[in-house]
């Protein structure tokens, strides 16, 4: 196998290029799934201290009920309207409304998406 086509495990991050691309998670309390965030974090409990730090509003009564799950559709992109439309994410409103572009805001504040004007 090619060693550039390959890739490495890395502390949680996958390499490319030389560089560590962080991964994506979707952040959820267990209690209630009608509300997420997506945090980049290298393992499963940095996403989740990451994401409780980002909304403290989820109001969990322990650590134990958040749920980070993977979305490697967005791994070392910046959360953006546009990245999470072509991953197939897309925030809702209270409503069950798409959130159009001009309404996105980004919870994350990873030094990727902080990058981003």
């Amino acid at each position: 196998m090619n060693h550039e086509r390959r890739k490495r495990i890395y502390r949680g991050g996958l390499l490319r290029d030389g560089g560590v691309v962080m991964k994506a998670w979707i952040i959820t309390n267990l209690k209630d799934w009608g509300y997420c965030i997506l945090v980049h974090a290298e393992t499963r409990g940095k996403a989740k201290a990451r994401g409780h730090a980002r909304d403290p509003g989820f109001e969990f009564d322990d650590f134990t009920e958040i749920s980070a799950r993977r979305f490697p559709g967005l791994d070392g992109k910046p959360f953006n309207a546009e990245n999470n439309k072509a991953a197939g994410f897309c925030y809702q409103d209270d409503d069950g409304n798409d959130i159009v572009d001009d309404e996105f805001y980004n919870d994350c504040d990873c030094e990727l998406c902080k990058a981003q004007p």
